[in-house]
C-alpha cells in the first residue's frame, strides 16, 4: 500500500491539534478527556500521539 504525509504546524497539545474531534483523537478515536484542561499550562501532548516532527520521522525511517 502506498504511503502519504499531511503536513501541519504540530500542536503543542491535544486542545490545539486541528485533527481532534470533540473529546476523541481524529487520527486514531482515543479519548483527550485526561488531555485537555482548562488550564493551559496543563495541556500536554500524549506519547501515543501520532503526530511527528519531520526530522524525528526522517531519523525513525533512516532517511537523514
Amino acid at each position: 500500500m502506498s504511503k502519504s504525509i499531511l503536513i501541519i504546524d504540530t500542536p503543542k497539545s491535544c486542545a490545539d491539534c486541528k485533527l481532534k474531534m470533540g473529546l476523541f483523537c481524529g487520527t486514531n478515536g482515543k479519548s483527550l478527556y485526561y488531555y485537555i484542561h482548562d488550564d493551559e499550562s496543563l495541556n500536554e501532548k500524549p506519547d501515543w500521539c501520532p503526530l511527528k516532527k519531520i526530522e524525528d520521522w526522517e531519523k525513525e525511517n533512516g532517511i537523514s
